[in-house]
């Protein structure tokens, strides 16, 4: 666009593109993190929440 070979149109659709596509991975990601937690639930993982150990008013 500096140079002018493009105008401000051409690089806002090309912007748009990019983040639509930056968009799409990301849910991608999500989406496999979220089918590994679903698998290692499955096959009998889990986890137990922490029980914090009383703290002593001594």
């Amino acid at each position: 666009m500096r140079a002018g070979t493009a105008d401000i149109v051409t690089v806002l659709n090309t912007q748009l593109t990019l983040f639509q596509a930056e968009d799409v991975l990301s849910q991608a990601q999500l989406a496999r993190l979220l089918a590994i937690v679903s698998l290692y639930q499955a096959l009998g993982g889990g986890w137990e929440p922490r029980m914090e150990k009383p703290v002593n008013a001594l």
